[in-house]
């Protein structure tokens, strides 16, 4: 999609919120701040697990977490979580300031924190868009990986 306007006239125009924009922004900062807090609680969960899974998984006895897919060393499931909650986190604060900002904006008419909540926002998704290639990557090394060790595991019986 094409941009038609130079930006020449966009310096000279400036940019207005219609009334109606404003709403639109002010009923979605709303909603990223619920998603925002729901984020946190389950950003709170994860750690609240992380502890849990760590405590249970080291009182196990020795010969019962053998036979178990949990014999690796217990407090590595407490890491993985918690490092997954600190990733969660950023996009989550990045979501919430977004939600203060804006609102803050539009209540004050402050274009200067409607450019801070937008870029919030920006940040938001940037770090999104980069977890989820990282994550289809993971995805893709996963699949190939597991094709290989199958033929492998095929040419070798």
């Amino acid at each position: 999609m094409e941009n038609n306007y130079s930006t020449q006239e966009y310096d000279q125009k400036g940019l207005e919120l219609t009334d109606l924009s404003c709403e639109f922004l002010r009923e979605t900062a709303k909603w990223a701040k619920f998603l925002s807090i729901l984020g946190f609680i389950g950003i709170a969960f994860m750690v609240i697990f992380a502890i849990f899974i760590g405590a249970f998984l080291s009182l196990l006895p020795a010969t019962m977490s053998e036979s178990t897919p949990f014999s690796v060393a217990p407090g590595l499931f407490s890491l993985v979580y918690l490092v997954l909650a600190a990733l969660y986190a950023c996009p989550v604060y990045y979501l919430y300031k977004f939600s203060v900002d804006t609102r803050a904006a539009l209540d004050l008419r402050n274009s200067e924190l409607l450019s801070n909540g937008l870029g919030f926002l920006k940040s938001h998704y940037k770090f999104v868009g980069i977890m989820m290639i990282v994550v289809f990557v993971i995805y893709a090394v996963a699949i190939v990986g597991g094709i290989v060790i199958g033929l492998a595991a095929v040419a070798l019986s």
